[in-house]
């Protein structure tokens, strides 16, 4: 049985949370892109009002002495399937 799903929620969203809503708080590693909340706030219907407030902060992660790059040598090739 097929299925069917709004593709753009923002007007949903809006009408079902933001607007019945006394207070809502958002918070994520991810809700940014390097221009700011705008993508995300523009997908889930937060226009720009007085009702909105936004604040990043920095890591707390060290990333340059956290992070590791491992790139495995040993994986078989893909494009010959029959060896998986």
């Amino acid at each position: 049985m097929a299925k069917a799903a709004p593709i753009e929620l923002g007007q949903v969203l809006r009408e079902a949370l933001w607007e019945p809503a006394d207070t809502a708080v958002l918070t994520s590693a991810t809700l940014t892109t390097r221009d700011g909340f705008d993508f995300l706030a523009g997908r889930l219907g937060l226009e720009r009002d007085v009702r909105v407030t936004e604040e990043t902060h920095p890591s707390p992660f060290d990333f340059t002495e956290q992070t590791m790059v491992a790139i495995p040598t040993d994986v078989p090739d893909l494009g010959r399937a029959h060896d998986a």
